[in-house]
């Protein structure tokens, strides 16, 4: 797929002024491109977005289409430590070849953060944008899911009771998504 056509139509939703740095796995053995999107009216904001992420299969089809994802996360001074995130992320999408709304990767966090709070990131449908669609190509369909930063007690929540239990107890708490030391939602 072509990373540009990726890029620009996350630009459209994502808005920002936007930057793009390849990061490489440990042994060099694969890279993914992170678009960092800057806002003027808030320094303190980064969106991440992978580009080329889409290029991986995961197995997945909607109305006869292979589904595809690329990940977002939210920043804001720790985006070199978000950047890591997302691409230790999208690493291991295309490791396990396997990804939907809801799937867990555990200690995403904590291997940059020891003594942060939230340890994982969960995968959730990308709520901050009202003009977020996915993107319908000839054969495939691009969605985008946000990486959303959760606690220990979050992650058992999740496995218990869903994660659209979970969607709606973080808009009703209004956590900050951006906080690495959050205290858990439950």
């Amino acid at each position: 797929m072509d990373n540009k056509k990726i890029a620009k139509y996350a630009l459209s939703f994502i808005q920002g002024k936007p930057e793009v740095f390849e990061y490489h796995n440990a042994d060099q053995s694969a890279s993914i491109d992170i678009m960092f999107c800057t806002y003027e009216n808030n320094s303190e904001l980064v969106m991440l977005s992978t580009i080329g992420l889409c290029n991986a299969d995961i197995g997945q089809e909607v109305d006869g289409k292979a589904l595809r994802v690329e990940l977002i996360i939210l920043g804001d001074r720790n985006e070199d430590i978000c950047a890591k995130i997302l691409a230790t992320a999208a690493f291991n999408v295309q490791q396990e070849q396997y990804c939907n709304f809801g799937f867990v990767i555990e200690d995403a966090v904590s291997f940059y953060i020891a003594d942060a709070n939230v340890k994982h990131i969960v995968f959730m449908h990308p709520v901050f944008w009202e003009s977020y669609k996915y993107l319908e190509l000839d054969d495939t369909i691009v969605a985008w899911l946000l990486a959303v930063p959760i606690t220990e007690e979050e992650k058992i929540y999740i496995d218990k009771n869903g994660i659209e239990k979970f969607d709606e107890l973080l808009a009703k708490t209004q956590a900050d998504l951006t906080d690495f030391y959050r205290s858990s939602c439950i």
